[in-house]
């Protein structure tokens, strides 16, 4: 299972578990025109993505060598939208696990609204 992936299953149907859509909450300029999911913790929750075409880049923030969150750097990557779709989209049991998902998905406006 690639990290992201994993990444997903593990803050999935956590209280803190969110998303915003891109320029409502810029954390930096580095990922203002993105939109993110988050678990609310530490910047290694976040998983920053936007999608151009059948491009879907992502960024995640990476702990440094020394393992201190606050000196990492965010990793980017690529990957094609039809190739998600083609390997995780394509049988019925794996459309049911990603809508199960995406049905989980609340705003963070929706988040903060509810905890304030």
């Amino acid at each position: 299972m690639d990290f992201s992936r994993w990444w997903l299953t593990e803050y999935i149907g956590n209280d803190f578990f969110c998303y915003s859509p891109a320029g409502e909450n810029p954390i930096s300029d580095a990922v203002a025109d993105y939109s993110y999911l988050t678990a609310n913790g530490d910047p290694t929750s976040f998983l920053y993505y936007k999608v151009d075409g059948d491009t879907v880049t992502y960024k995640m923030w990476e702990v440094s060598d020394s393992e201190n969150v606050a000196d990492g750097h965010f990793e980017t990557k690529t990957v094609s939208l039809s190739n998600l779709e083609k390997d995780y989209y394509v049988t019925q049991s794996q459309k049911d696990e990603v809508n199960s998902y995406v049905s989980q998905l609340r705003s963070e406006a929706d988040y903060l609204n509810q905890n304030q």
